[in-house]
């Protein structure tokens, strides 16, 4: 008896919300469909993305080896990130460069300078990687991020120093 009484809130309040979830669904189903191939779940308005920003996947994030240069003789600082192995990295890099390996750069994340810093990410050869790496530093919040065009390669083909 005193089982019952004290599950009694509960066995309401369960069915309550049940009925309501029913009919929010009923509407929702009634409004758009019920989630089959043929429904346009695209007009729907203020549903959040799961995807990425636009900017992630058309924005070009190429600089040069001489404006990098050029920019880390500049006013605003500047963070040169190699997005190689470890063993690469202390084999030859740039000079100041962070070794922050490609695999490891979303979960690192907290190790790179504050937002406001200039940010060039490089790899041996400055190919699609490093430019997703830049894309993916933007999305996180790094609007002034970019990788190094050519990469490595590139740095010391225009004669720059490097550190080995």
């Amino acid at each position: 008896m005193i089982r019952r009484i004290v599950n009694l809130p509960f066995r309401v309040l369960g069915r309550a919300a049940r009925k309501f979830q029913d009919r929010e669904d009923a509407a929702m189903k009634e409004a758009h469909g019920d989630g089959t191939s043929g429904d346009d779940f695209d007009s729907l308005k203020n549903v959040p993305e799961f995807d990425t920003p636009t900017d992630f996947a058309t924005t070009s994030t190429a600089r040069t080896a001489e404006t990098v240069a050029g920019e880390l003789n500049g006013p605003k600082p500047v963070q040169l990130i190699d997005l190689r192995l470890p063993a690469s990295h202390a084999a030859q890099t740039l000079p100041g460069a962070m070794n922050l390996p490609l695999s490891t750069l979303g979960i690192r994340l907290a190790e790179l300078p504050p937002a406001n810093v200039r940010v060039v990410v490089f790899d041996d050869t400055g190919d699609t990687e490093a430019a997703d790496a830049a894309r993916f530093l933007r999305w996180r919040g790094f609007e002034d991020a970019w990788h190094l065009e050519g990469g490595l390669a590139a740095w010391l083909d225009a004669g720059h120093p490097s550190r080995s």
